[in-house]
């Protein structure tokens, strides 16, 4: 069963004993209407104020009953409403929410486009300088793992306006597009600086054709994981 029947089914019970508490109150104990609200109300609650006058044996019957059916349905209401409240606060919807407030709050940031190898590592440095960082991330996976572990990661395609924005772009400082795509980085480079003409923006590039197109989509420098890790290798020799 669902929280949001559950919640239902709670408040139908609690109402249903409530009245038949009430009803019982009046025909077993001739108490005026207000009389035997009160007397319901204080048995389901177990307040324990008192009764208005001592019960009848009828009367105390009926309060035992009362009080074990009545007390059980108001028990399962305050256990629907805290499943409730429980769910509330940790639910995804609620999470990116928060997450949207902290994001909203940042100035001269670092928005790292993929979470792969390069952009695992360059995460990694800003973190250990203590600079702020937001992450868009394609994968549903790693972007679960990331928010788990307390980074600000955003799933999306890097290469959409909206998902920039709401990775707060337009405070950004710095932008790292580390896609594993040429196509997917010159488009990312191109998208964001339309959204902020001020943005340093630090790209990736596969091959050598791609740079000059990346450079002249926006791009402030060009980066090759594999030619720098083939220059560094040649000078091992």
């Amino acid at each position: 069963m669902d929280i949001r029947r559950k919640i239902i089914l709670s408040l139908f019970l609690t109402s249903f004993f409530l009245g038949v508490g009430t009803v019982g109150y009046v025909v077993i104990e001739h108490y005026t209407p207000l009389e035997a609200i009160y007397m319901a109300v204080i048995t389901i609650t177990t307040v324990g104020y008192g009764e208005i006058h001592a019960l009848s044996e009828a009367g105390r019957v009926f309060t035992i009953f009362l009080l074990l059916f009545g007390v059980g349905s108001l028990a399962f209401a305050a256990h629907a409403f805290t499943e409730s409240m429980i769910a509330r606060a940790s639910s995804p919807v609620r999470g990116k929410r928060v997450m949207g407030k902290k994001i909203s709050r940042l100035k001269g940031h670092t928005i790292i486009c993929g979470h792969g190898r390069v952009g695992g590592a360059a995460a990694d440095h800003l973190a250990q300088s203590g600079r702020s960082f937001v992450i868009l991330e394609n994968s549903i996976e790693k972007s679960n793992y990331l928010r788990e572990h307390g980074v600000l990661c955003i799933t999306g395609d890097a290469t959409s306006e909206k998902t920039l924005i709401s990775a707060g772009i337009k405070s950004a400082g710095s932008l790292l597009a580390l896609l594993n795509s040429d196509p997917d980085n010159l488009f990312t480079v191109l998208t964001a600086r339309e959204l902020n003409p001020t943005l340093h923006i630090v790209a990736r590039s596969e091959s050598a054709s791609a740079e000059s197109k990346i450079l002249r989509a926006g791009a402030d420098s060009i980066i090759s994981p594999y030619a720098s890790a083939g220059r560094r290798v040649a000078g091992k020799i």
